[in-house]
C-alpha cells in the first residue's frame, strides 16, 4: 500500500496535543510497519519533529496558506501527484474533495457541541468555526473514523448517523521518554532554569474555558487559606495575562506564589512532570487527557476531573473530583499534600496505570485499518471492472 498522513503542523515549533500525538504515531508506525509505503503531507515550519526516517517513509512538504487552504486545495494535489491508495487524516478535519479512500482521527467533537463554551483565543476560535463547517461535510465520506476514547466515540455517535462498526476507539499512549527520572543531574539543571522550588504544584495554562483555568486559580487560593503553602507553577502562561487573571478574581496576593512559564517543549515537559509534587488537571471536558497519563507515568500523582473521558483513562489511579467545585478541588490536593501513605498509593498505581497505553499497540491497530480499507476498496473496484 502507499498511505497518505496527513500531518501539517508535525514541524511547528510549539507543539500541542494533536501535534504531538500525530509525531508519536508516525514514529511508532516506523517500528512495526517496514513493508508499506508512507507519504507523510506537512507544511514547512523550523522544527524536526521526525527524525532518522525508514526507506518506506517519505517527507513531503506541501506549500500554501493557512490550515483550511493547505487543506482543501494543496493536500488532495499532492494525494493525487503521489498515487496515494488511501489517506489518513490526523487532525479531525480532511479534504471535501478526495480521489482516494479516507480515513480519520477524530479527536473529538467539542466545537460542534456548545459554541458557548468555546471562547478561547481567536485561533482557537478560527479553528472551531473551520472545523463546524468541515465535519459534517467529511464524515460520511470516510471508510473508518478512529476516535480516542470510548466516551467521544459515543459522543460521535450521538450526534450523526454513522455505522457503530465505522467508528473504533485507538486511545492515545505515552510517549517513551515519559518515565520516572533516575539523573537528578539533568533535574537539578532544569530547576535553576526555571529558578524551581523543590515542591510545586504544576498546572497546565490553556486559555480555552474548558481546560478550568479560572477555577484552578480559585482552588489554588483555597489551598492558601487551608493553610498550605506551596508554590503553583502554570506552563504556556504570560504573565500578563496571569496578572489580569488574578486582579479579576481578587487574588492578586496570590502572585508572588505563582510561577509562570511560556512554552515548554514536550520533551522538557518529562522533566517538569517528574520535579512537581502534584499534577492539576480538572478539565472539563476532554476527548482523552494525555497529561495525566504522561504525570503518572512520571511518577507524579493528579488531581483530575470527574468529567467526560478522564475516569476512562484515569482509572482508580487518579484522585478524581467535581471540577466545578473548587473546594473539592482543594480538598483532594489537600489530602495527597497531607497523606503520605495515600500520595504514595497514587503514584504506585499511576505508574502502573500509565503502562496500559502504548503506541505501538495504537499504531498496530491503524495499520489493521489501512489493510481493511485498502481491501475493500480493491475488491470494490475489482467487482467494478468485470
Amino acid at each position: 500500500m502507499r498511505i497518505g498522513i496527513e500531518a501539517q503542523r508535525i514541524f511547528r515549533k510549539e507543539k500541542h496535543g494533536m501535534d504531538i500525538v500525530t509525531t508519536e504515531l508516525i514514529n511508532s508506525l516506523q517500528l512495526i510497519d517496514k513493508v508499506n509505503e508512507y507519504i507523510i503531507f506537512t507544511k514547512y515550519d523550523p522544527d524536526g519533529a521526525v527524525a532518522d526516517l525508514n526507506p518506506n517513509f517519505k517527507i513531503v512538504q506541501i506549500p500554501g496558506g493557512s490550515y483550511p487552504i493547505w487543506e482543501q486545495f494543496h493536500l488532495p494535489k499532492y494525494v493525487k501527484k503521489h498515487k496515494i491508495d488511501l489517506l489518513h487524516c490526523t487532525s479531525n478535519t480532511a479534504p471535501v474533495s478526495l480521489s482516494v479512500p479516507l480515513v480519520l482521527t477524530l479527536h473529538d467533537i467539542i466545537y460542534l457541541e456548545s459554541f458557548s463554551i468555546q471562547k478561547g483565543s481567536w485561533y482557537q476560535r478560527l479553528g472551531n468555526l473551520y472545523r463546524r463547517w468541515n465535519i459534517p461535510k467529511i464524515i460520511n465520506r470516510c471508510a473508518v473514523i478512529g476516535t480516542v476514547s470510548d466516551f467521544e466515540r459515543n459522543n460521535i455517535l450521538s450526534y450523526f448517523s454513522f455505522p457503530e462498526e465505522r467508528i473504533r476507539t485507538l486511545p492515545n499512549a505515552v510517549g517513551e521518554s515519559f518515565q520516572v527520572i533516575q539523573d537528578q543531574t539533568l533535574v537539578k539543571t532544569f530547576k535553576n532554569q526555571y529558578q524551581l522550588p523543590d515542591r510545586f504544584i504544576l498546572a497546565l495554562g490553556n486559555k480555552d474555558p474548558r481546560k478550568n483555568l479560572t477555577n484552578i486559580i480559585k482552588s489554588y487560593a483555597l489551598l492558601n487559606k487551608k493553610g498550605y503553602d506551596i508554590p503553583l507553577f502554570i506552563t504556556d502562561m504570560e504573565a500578563g495575562y496571569l496578572h489580569d487573571l488574578l486582579r479579576k478574581l481578587n487574588v492578586f496576593h496570590l502572585r508572588d506564589k505563582i510561577i509562570s512559564s511560556g512554552y515548554i517543549p514536550n520533551s522538557e515537559m518529562v522533566v517538569l512532570y517528574n520535579m512537581a509534587s502534584i499534577f492539576l488537571f480538572p478539565s472539563k471536558r476532554e476527548s482523552f487527557g494525555l497529561p495525566v497519563l504522561e504525570s503518572m507515568a512520571c511518577g507524579t500523582p493528579v488531581v483530575s476531573s470527574t468529567a467526560s473521558s478522564i475516569p476512562e483513562v484515569a482509572g482508580n489511579a487518579a484522585l478524581l473530583v467535581d471540577p466545578n467545585d473548587n473546594e473539592a478541588i482543594a480538598d483532594g490536593i489537600a489530602q495527597l499534600l497531607s497523606n503520605e501513605e495515600l500520595y504514595n498509593q497514587f503514584v504506585a498505581k499511576g505508574i502502573e496505570r500509565s503502562k496500559k497505553f502504548r503506541w505501538i499497540n495504537t499504531a498496530e491497530k491503524w495499520v489493521r485499518i489501512y489493510e481493511e480499507v485498502y481491501q475493500k476498496t480493491k475488491a470494490t473496484n475489482e467487482k467494478e471492472n468485470r
